[in-house]
């Protein structure tokens, strides 16, 4: 499948089938050079993979125990408009370290309580996903045994009304930047301690779901291979114990003044090749029905660097990877939806957050947008009811164009994500075959000066009413452009 770009064009149609719209350049902006139009087909009946989806497990967020706005009603809101069906907590590295016990009875390391998570969770009807610490530890002279606590947290959370929950044991205990405190393991440590935590906590509560081995990467041959091959060969015979294998995915592994790496456009397409051998290794082990999980991703990880913080890239490459996700995945967690963000003149800040922790109240980043526009375009701003990925043929290069496509599992909209990765504006005539009359289409469209003026912005997201005549939609995409389309099917 080829991929589709993040515009949503919003237009009432007030009968089935399409009238001409106002596709053209965008309002104010020069006439701009067209190097390329392609001609797709989406077909509403071929799909891409043949189980559905459910957007809110793709679409969903991270959050950091340190992060104490996750309170604020305004931070539900805008993790809302992303999609979030499932929160990630206590954030990254933080699970090797937080212990939920301490932190409610007595503690103050970090801001934000399980039972604030929990509350969190039910206001805003999310499932949790909790990083479960495996390490013994110790707190004022007491001792924290991290299989009891392990146990204890699926009872307090099946106590709380949330059983059933999703529990990630550990975080990248393969990378070496854990071994200043004792916790980077080799894989046969990392089963040590998850096979008889793992059995314990589904004892408590069978219907809990795991994950693991939450390993840094894919790529690195000495790190990442050991880790993946170990994990999968551990669980064999040991379906019962694994429910979701689990990793991270960062385009450009590290950008730091010591390199001269950039954030690759061309990274989300590598998602598609990484998953057929993750699931190969564990359908070979007798665990084809182990789902896979992509628990933190974004276009890069930021050293001491300030080069491609922010950029339209990022946003296209955050936009394309979720397309990427419907097509591969089960489950995806952005890293990071709250937490103190950058933005171009501020001392400091995270390049990762879609939301600005450091603003009272909570408001959206640059990152926000492309998410959010993803959302609106391929679950057609609803998290909750399945949809069906479609095949798109395409004959634009992945490196110039991807698109992706979507169609409601009750067949009443189609939706399509176009992203032009050039520097060059392109035209798309896209065919939307097998589908009734459209009674209404909606679309957006976001390019590089929307994103950069898209902090605390409400109105990044440009609508637009796009050329249709009968089920043939024409759109112009600007350079470096996300463009999204949610198509209202008449039922007959």
């Amino acid at each position: 499948m080829k991929n589709l770009a993040v515009i949503f064009l919003l237009v009432v149609v007030s009968f089935a089938g399409c009238r001409s719209g106002s596709g053209g350049p965008p309002q104010g902006d020069p006439s701009l050079v067209v190097s390329h139009h392609y001609e797709l087909v989406i077909d509403g009946t071929a799909y891409f993979r043949q189980d559905e989806v459910h957007p809110g497990f793709i679409l969903g967020g991270n959050t950091g125990a340190w992060s104490e706005r996750l309170t604020y009603p305004e931070s539900g809101e805008l993790m809302g408009g992303l999609g979030h069906g499932i929160l990630r907590f206590p954030g990254g590295d933080a699970a090797n370290d937080y212990c939920w016990v301490y932190e409610l009875e007595e503690g103050e390391d970090w801001k934000i309580k399980i039972d604030e998570y929990v509350a969190f969770l039910k206001e805003n009807r999310m499932k949790p996903l909790f990083g479960v610490n495996i390490f013994d530890h110790e707190y004022n002279g007491i001792q924290h045994n991290a299989l009891a606590e392990a146990v204890a947290l699926v009872e307090y959370m099946k106590d709380q009304g949330l059983g059933g929950g999703y529990y990630e044991l550990g975080n990248e205990n393969d990378g070496p930047w854990n071994d200043y405190d004792g916790q980077q393991l080799t894989i046969n440590e990392y089963l040590e301690k998850y096979i008889p935590i793992a059995e314990a906590m589904k004892a408590a509560d069978p219907e809990i779901k795991l994950l693991g081995p939450a390993v840094s990467g894919y790529d690195n041959p000495g790190q990442h291979k050991p880790y993946i091959e170990g994990f999968i060969e551990g669980m064999r015979g040991r379906r019962d114990l694994v429910d979701y294998f689990s990793y991270h995915y960062y385009g450009e592994t590290w950008i730091d003044r010591s390199n001269n790496n950039r954030i690759n456009l061309d990274r989300p397409q590598s998602l598609a090749g990484q998953a057929r051998d993750i699931r190969g290794q564990l359908a070979a082990a007798g665990l084809s029905d182990v789902k896979l999980a992509i628990t933190e991703y974004n276009a890069a990880v930021w050293g001491e660097s300030n080069v491609d913080n922010c950029v339209i890239e990022q946003g296209l490459w955050l936009a394309d990877f979720i397309g990427e996700a419907f097509c591969h995945l089960d489950m995806a967690t952005v890293w990071i939806s709250l937490t103190p963000a950058y933005e171009p003149g501020k001392k400091s800040g995270d390049p990762h957050a879609l939301i600005d922790e450091g603003a009272n109240p909570p408001c959206p980043a640059r990152n926000y947008w492309p998410c959010a526009l993803a959302f609106k375009a391929l679950a057609n701003g609803d998290r909750d009811n399945p949809v069906r990925v479609l095949q798109v043929n395409s004959p634009a290069p992945t490196s110039q164009m991807t698109v992706y496509a979507t169609r409601a599992a009750d067949e009443s909209w189609a939706g399509v994500l176009l992203i032009n990765k050039g520097k060059t504006a392109v035209t798309v005539e896209a065919s939307m075959d097998n589908f009734p009359g459209f009674t209404e289409v909606r679309g957006w469209r976001m390019g590089e000066k929307e994103y950069n003026q898209g902090y605390n912005n409400e109105k990044t997201l440009v609508e637009f009413v796009p050329d249709c005549e009968g089920n043939v939609i024409s759109l112009l995409l600007p350079p470096l452009s996300l463009v999204g389309i949610s198509a209202h099917c008449s039922g007959e």
